[in-house]
């Protein structure tokens, strides 16, 4: 299992959409976020699966939980429809990293992903 540090810089080193990033890293804090703290989430990220979202400035979650699980957090309105294999997706940190990957390298084609090493 990755440590924290390792994600951040991971997740750091996603390619940006005219120089702003499609990803974000949130470290759980006990002051800002302590439902998330109770949940045994360590780390979530937030990010635009594709161009459209990042239109709408609309935001998908991952969380990642102390036990080496990772879920996604997206939103019940329209988020299953466009991204059915998100909605009951769990699974562990690296699975959860993976689907995150192939799903922005087809939302964001235009993007180079060559530099971006998940192992």
């Amino acid at each position: 299992m990755q440590t924290l540090n390792e994600l951040e810089k991971l997740f750091e080193t996603f390619p940006k959409h005219n120089n702003l990033h499609i990803i974000y890293v949130n470290v759980t804090n006990p002051t800002d976020n302590p439902e998330l703290i109770l949940d045994g989430v360590l780390l979530y990220i937030e990010f635009y699966p594709n161009e459209e979202y990042f239109e709408d400035r609309h935001l998908i979650e991952l969380h990642f939980y102390e036990n080496g699980l990772a879920h996604f957090e997206i939103s019940p309105i329209n988020d299953p429809d466009y991204f059915p294999e998100l909605w009951e997706f769990t699974g562990t940190w690296k699975q959860s990293i993976a689907k995150l990957v192939d799903l922005v390298k087809i939302g964001w084609h235009n993007l180079d992903f060559k530099n971006l090493s998940i192992y």
